[in-house]
């Protein structure tokens, strides 16, 4: 079965030379360039599985005790105890976290010794439904546990006939690294079936906009991260919250965000 689960780093043996100009993207801001590193791959699923993941979404719907976020910075639903899954999803999520997936990440990111989470903190399967929705954030950069320095995200949705009008896209910002503000959106990624997006894990990123789809339909998603042992970040931080550009001062908010990018568990 697992040998089924994804088929694109099998089948693409140069993927490096074919997404050279898609692979790292850079931005200026005050003259200060920053590339970092991002890919969207379409169509990663064997077909033979596609109809078992459909069904097996709804399963995930009944699971008792989702982890349930509802608060002003996300209101989402997850689950990180890949073991009582459906046996499609946590098959797909164990080759995501296989050494064949990830020497294909080391390959295409050029960054070697990077190593799965076996215990899917912040991953695992992720829901959002109508009014849903994830501040632009960054992420935690160390692991509670493992202790080691969180590199990459990997984002597998699972959204057939998605419309773009129900929002929910996954967007990129571009950010003043001295302020600490965010500075444009530099990618919008539609959450459409059988998309797989890899970026690097200091990239501002969220879906911000409210999620308007049918109250019967819902945003899936899986995902994986991916560490090293070095080297070291020049500071550590839990989650990060930033607001956009724009966005009305809001005191409670602001502390809100404060209080959640202290680390409490070192």
């Amino acid at each position: 079965m697992l040998e089924l689960g994804l088929v694109y780093f099998n089948h693409i043996r140069h993927i490096k030379e074919m997404f050279q100009d898609n692979l790292f993207q850079t931005v200026n801001f005050h003259n200060v360039n920053y590339s970092f590193f991002n890919l969207v791959i379409d169509h990663v699923l064997d077909p033979s599985i596609s109809e078992q993941m459909h069904c097996a979404l709804k399963d995930v719907l009944e699971i008792p005790n989702l982890y349930s976020y509802d608060n002003p910075l996300e209101k989402k639903l997850a689950y990180d105890k890949v073991d009582e899954l459906p046996s499609v999803i946590s098959n797909v999520l164990a080759i995501m976290n296989s050494s064949k997936f990830v020497l294909w990440l080391e390959n295409i990111t050029g960054v070697s010794g990077l190593i799965p989470d076996p215990h899917y903190r912040g991953g695992g399967v992720h829901i959002a439904k109508y009014g849903g929705k994830l501040d632009i954030h960054i992420d935690f950069n160390i692991h509670p546990r493992l202790k080691l320095i969180r590199r990459f995200n990997a984002i597998l949705f699972l959204n057939s006939d998605w419309k773009d009008e129900w929002k929910g896209h996954l967007e990129l910002w571009s950010m003043d690294k001295e302020s600490m503000t965010l500075c444009e959106c530099i990618r919008k990624i539609s959450p459409i079936f059988d998309r797989l997006v890899i970026f690097d894990t200091t990239i501002p990123h969220g879906f911000p906009d409210l999620i308007c789809c049918p109250e019967d339909r819902y945003r899936f998603s899986l995902a994986t991260y991916y560490y090293t042992a070095y080297p070291p970040p020049e500071d550590i931080h839990a989650t990060i919250y930033l607001p956009r550009p724009g966005e009305k001062s809001n005191l409670e908010l602001d502390e809100l965000r404060k209080k959640r990018s202290i680390v409490r568990y070192l």
